[in-house]
């Protein structure tokens, strides 16, 4: 038989909250670093969580807009919407992400070698969906293929 789960267990929080390590606590930084580093962690992986539910939600507009059942079309709406709230989300995020001293940022970066955010392939996904001013995405073609 089967447990019922918990709020905890179903989350997997214990090995969700064990996944921010910051390296500047393994060289005995002090704690104000420690903490900034953890919240540059916590930041970056929420935004990666953040792009793996928005570049899902596109994908299941692009599939409907391709075949263009009116409930596809209702239900592409709807994640149209949530993946624009979820993008604004982001953006607040960065906005938070400012209120990262730089001069502990100055003290982790030298821990981070040379991972960069720019490295972030979901990121780079997400252009490919969206597209930019040179071209467009792959959404807005699947979107007048289905006019």
């Amino acid at each position: 038989m089967r447990t019922e789960p918990t709020y905890a267990s179903y989350l997997r929080l214990d090995e969700l909250l064990t996944l921010q390590e910051p390296r500047s606590a393994e060289e005995g930084a002090d704690l104000t670093t420690v903490r900034s580093e953890q919240f540059f962690i916590v930041s970056h992986q929420t935004c990666e969580l953040w792009l793996k539910q928005i570049l899902g939600d596109l994908a299941a507009v692009e599939g409907h807009f391709l075949t263009m059942s009116a409930g596809g079309i209702e239900r592409s709406v709807d994640l149209l919407y949530r993946a624009g709230e979820l993008l604004r989300l982001l953006r607040e995020q960065l906005v938070a992400l400012e209120r990262l001293p730089l001069e502990d940022f100055a003290h982790f970066r030298q821990y981070l070698g040379t991972a960069s955010g720019a490295q972030s392939s979901q990121s780079h996904r997400l252009e490919g969906v969206l597209g930019d001013a040179r071209r467009p995405g792959s959404l807005f073609p699947a979107f007048r293929t289905g006019l």
